[in-house]
């Protein structure tokens, strides 16, 4: 699943001179925003561990019914489908790769809520300074798209990881 591939923002004019004001840049955010939409990985691991827990449980109780055929087999079926799931969820990080989407696309949201409160200031001087902590905000959070949990180049400590 491969989304449209990013462009370069244009240079400005002198028609704009705040780049920040740049509807490009605000275009650019917003597909970040909707890249980083941590739905899938936090149905995963949701779903995950309630199927775990389902399955754990069964696997408790099913040996000593008496009115269930084959309970120990089954049970031995739900011990092994837990351990697999749980395997399957700590290799792939799900709960990790939510939490980062979620962080990814709160940082995302939070600068353009910055760009908006940013039109509103009327100093110059205050004006640049919190441009500065603007980009500052935005080259941080860009620093860390590369750091998927799960990834095989990811740097980022995943929550069995070291």
């Amino acid at each position: 699943m491969s989304g449209p591939s990013p462009t370069a923002p244009k240079p400005p004019s002198d028609d704009d001179p705040d780049p920040l004001l740049r509807s490009d840049l605000r275009d650019h955010i917003n597909e970040a925003v909707h890249r980083h939409n941590p739905t899938f990985d936090g149905a995963l691991f949701n779903g995950g561990t309630i199927l775990q827990l389902a399955l754990t449980a069964a696997a408790s109780f099913l040996p000593g019914s008496n009115w269930i055929p084959n309970a120990p087999f089954l049970a031995g079926i739900c011990a092994a489908l837990a351990a697999l799931l749980i395997t399957i969820e700590r290799s792939l990080s799900f709960g990790a790769r939510w939490r980062f989407h979620t962080e990814m696309q709160t940082g995302y949201k939070s600068i353009l809520d910055m760009i908006d409160f940013y039109q509103c200031i009327t100093v110059d001087d205050e004006k640049a300074k919190y441009r500065a902590s603007i980009w500052n905000a935005l080259y941080a959070l860009r620093s860390r798209e590369g750091g998927i949990p799960g990834g095989s180049t990811s740097s980022t400590n995943t929550a069995g990881g070291a």
